[in-house]
């Protein structure tokens, strides 16, 4: 029967037995030749670089296409056709001229009769002209602006006169100024002009008047 004490001796042994065996193969391994790498050799080739391509032929222009005659017009003539004069009458053989007789006018138109002459004397049309330019400038008003402006000048106005009543006063002659004319206007359309001769009564009298606008 095997003690402990030799199971240790033996376990102790085996141990020193592997032991020498693996420093053994050490050493040997460390005595042998290490194998040196084979060297790799490289070889270069130079390639030369390939040629540049030529370039590209340009195309070569077609010749356009004939164009085919165009058929010409026949040269067109203008003909000159001069008219024949017509051939000339035959003669008239000579007649008797039988007498003429003179002709007959109308009678001559009465004249008409005169215009009906005004039986009022020129004194009484004088002093009725002279009543209505009174009247008129009676009624003026001098205009502010034309006094301060001190604005002068005649305006000359035309109107018609029916027994006393004014219509259509109207410019003939400017002042040159505008606010004059218009106040010349005023005065004629709020004058009372006097009573008209008899014999003017019932008809419209155009009459023109000068209002005159001055400074006083």
């Amino acid at each position: 029967m095997i003690t402990t004490s030799q199971r240790m001796s033996m376990a102790l042994a085996t141990s020193v037995v592997i032991e020498a065996i693996v420093l053994a193969a050490a050493i040997h391994l460390a005595q042998s030749p290490v194998p040196q790498p084979k060297p790799v050799i490289l070889s270069l080739t130079m390639v030369p670089p390939a040629p540049p391509k030529p370039p590209a032929p340009a195309p070569t222009p077609q010749p356009p296409a004939p164009t085919p005659p165009q058929p010409q017009k026949p040269a067109s003539v203008h003909r000159v056709v001069r008219p024949v004069p017509p051939p000339p009458p035959p003669p008239v053989p000579p007649t008797t001229a039988a007498p003429t007789e003179a002709p007959v006018l109308p009678p001559p138109k009465p004249s008409p009769p005169p215009a009906p002459v005004s039986t009022a004397a020129p004194t009484e049309i004088d002093r009725f002209m002279g009543e209505v330019n009174t009247a008129v400038q009676s009624a003026v008003r001098y205009p502010n602006a034309a006094r301060i402006l001190q604005l002068t000048g005649t305006t000359t106005v035309g109107f018609d006169d029916l027994n006393g009543v004014i219509s259509n006063p109207h410019i003939i002659g400017s002042s040159g100024s505008a606010v004059l004319d218009q106040a010349a206007i005023a005065a004629v359309s709020n004058a009372t002009l006097p009573e008209e001769p008899a014999d003017l009564r019932g008809e419209t009298q155009h009459i023109t008047i000068n209002v005159d606008f001055t400074q006083e």
